[in-house]
């Protein structure tokens, strides 16, 4: 009997092809575990990595104070170690439209300006080492760490209402 669409079973083969690179390329392809950072003799360890995210996740949820810290702690995981259109929609919902921003490099004038939240909270991707969380205050947080060799960066939150908002972002660079 033939087939009812003679390329039936030829597009079939094909698409199996297909699947099989696809599978293969994404097995070859997929990131080797994120190393750590050296930093002028330091070792900084990668805090999105999955045996270093509870520790950041833990002094997250502690600066929170109990103040929707497993809210606080998603938010951040999506900002600090992922990347794509889910991360940044949660970022927006979690902003203002335009944010304070600090900026200043080496041999430069520090600079304070409003931009774009999309612009200054882009998600960072999983490129976060060494991160300091602190506590300001009963209502506000502030995050550190080191992006590269050259450069660290830092957000605050306040908990307003019945949220954490990003309130200011900022990098010092060499």
């Amino acid at each position: 009997m033939h087939p009812l669409f003679p390329s039936t079973a030829h597009s079939t083969g094909l698409i199996a092809a297909a699947i099989v690179t696809l599978a293969t390329a994404t097995v070859a392809h997929a990131a080797a575990p994120q190393g750590d950072l050296e930093l002028h003799g330091t070792r900084l360890r990668a805090d999105c990595r999955a045996d270093a995210w509870p520790a950041s996740r833990a002094a997250i949820e502690q600066a929170a104070g109990g103040r929707d810290a497993p809210q606080l702690g998603s938010l951040l995981r999506s900002y600090l170690c992922d990347e794509g259109a889910a991360a940044e929609g949660l970022i927006r919902r979690h902003a203002p439209a335009r944010i304070l921003q600090r900026s200043e490099g080496t041999g430069e004038i520090p600079t304070r300006r409003r931009v774009a939240a999309a612009e200054a909270l882009a998600p960072r991707g999983g490129q976060v080492y060494g991160l300091q969380v602190r506590r300001e205050s009963a209502t506000r947080i502030q995050l550190h760490w080191q992006a590269d060799e050259a450069c660290v960066h830092g957000v605050s939150l306040m908990h307003r209402a019945t949220a954490w908002t990003f309130v200011e972002a900022g990098s010092a660079c060499d």
